[in-house]
């Protein structure tokens, strides 16, 4: 399912003040319901931009280290009577991880939130990242814009985030959009699972800043490099210098800086 945008009328003013056509993006919420036999376990309600849930899904469910690969998920589906897009079951190939159980319950995780659900941050890396190869400024200081050109739902509606998988010397591959960041980033990891890839030596891209969570699911899905067109976080940078993680922020124009 691709992500869906709303017409609506509205009456901007300009020097003409007539009243015009508009597209926003949709924000809609999508329960997400874990089950295994008979078991249930309703586990959030995720607001986010629809379109690729299933991609969300499971790179949602990583991040929570719930599952390790899509392997471990034998079904995903919508409520069926009726349909309904905004209900999906996620049926375990084994029994539901006693981590669900153990989560705190939310009853909402709104767009902003990455970490929503987390008793704690686990501030140390799971792991050390492969370094990432050498790259060039050219190539670098290209990748905003060749993301921007990529950004369909941005440039009809604005009010998204983007986030991407780059190879070194290669253009922006597996862009996902999404209002909430850190759901970009998770439509990216879920590809990644759903096509038993590695992100071992690739870049994540980020149209805004490089938040605490999303430099933590880029350590987690085994990104070397994550390169923002804002700023990182100090919490962020700390993370990053632990696990061994390239990090770029302010990629603008012909510059960037490399914070570690």
């Amino acid at each position: 399912m691709q992500p869906r945008k709303r017409l609506i009328k509205i009456q901007r003013h300009d020097q003409s003040g007539a009243m015009q056509k508009d597209q926003l993006v949709l924000e809609e919420p999508l329960q997400l319901t874990l089950a295994s036999g008979n078991r249930r376990l309703r586990l959030a309600t995720v607001l986010r931009t629809p379109g690729h849930d299933y991609e969300l899904v499971l790179g949602y469910l990583f991040a929570l280290e719930l599952i390790q690969s899509a392997a471990d998920i034998q079904e995903l589906d919508y409520c069926a009577t009726p349909q309904d897009f905004n209900h999906l079951t996620v049926f375990f190939r084994d029994r539901i991880p006693e981590k669900a159980w153990l989560l705190r319950s939310q009853e909402w995780v709104h767009g902003g939130c990455g970490a929503c659900g987390q008793d704690s941050l686990e501030v140390n890396p799971p792991h050390q990242v492969v370094p990432a190869p050498a790259w060039t400024l050219e190539w670098l200081c290209a990748l905003p814009d060749q993301l921007r050109r990529q950004q369909e739902l941005f440039e009809k509606c604005g009010g998204t985030h983007a986030a991407a998988l780059v190879r070194t010397g290669q253009a922006p591959e597996l862009v996902f959009e999404d209002v909430g960041r850190h759901n970009a980033v998770d439509k990216v990891v879920g590809r990644l699972l759903m096509e038993r890839r590695s992100a071992q030596g690739c870049w994540l891209l980020l149209s805004g800043r490089a938040g605490f969570e999303l430099v933590q699911k880029a350590v987690q899905a085994g990104f070397s490099g994550v390169a923002s067109v804002g700023p990182p976080s100090s919490l962020a940078l700390s993370y990053a210098q632990k696990a061994g993680l390239r990090l770029v922020g302010f990629l603008r124009g012909q510059r960037y800086n490399l914070y570690c």
